[in-house]
This record gives C-alpha cells, sequence and structure tokens, in this order.
C-alpha cells in the first residue's frame, strides 16, 4: 500500500503539471506515467531481490557457509 502511494506521487509530481485544465492526460503525460511506473517497479523488483539474497547467503554460495568466512 505505501508502496503504491509513494510510486504514484512520484510519478504525478514527474509527469503531470500542479495546474491542469483537462480532465484527461495527454498522450505525453501518459508515456510519462507508464515509464515512471515501468521504472519504479523494476527498482523496486531489483531491490527486492538483492535484500533477499543478502538475507539468504546460503543461496549466493551454494554452500550454506557465510560469504569470506572460511569452512573448517
Amino acid at each position: 500500500m505505501i508502496l503504491c502511494f509513494r510510486m504514484t506521487t512520484a510519478c504525478q509530481k514527474k509527469c503531470v503539471p500542479p495546474k491542469y485544465n483537462d480532465s484527461e492526460l495527454t498522450k505525453g503525460e501518459a508515456v510519462c506515467v507508464d515509464r515512471c511506473v515501468a521504472k519504479f517497479m523494476d527498482v523496486h523488483d531489483r531491490i527486492g531481490k538483492k535484500l533477499t539474497a543478502m538475507s539468504n547467503p546460503e543461496q549466493q554460495t551454494g554452500s550454506g557457509a557465510l560469504p569470506g568466512v572460511m569452512p573448517k
């Protein structure tokens, strides 16, 4: 829910002018919003994967050992 609010706020600020007279988005605004949402979701996905990999170090090395720790 918070992600949706942050994305909506960020993309609206970037793509829709503060003063507008038309109830519909222009083509340029719609393209901007589409690209903004796609980039936002891509970054969110990449960060999620990185955090998951960091919290599960055994998946990175495949051995179950912590990175940088020599097995005995």
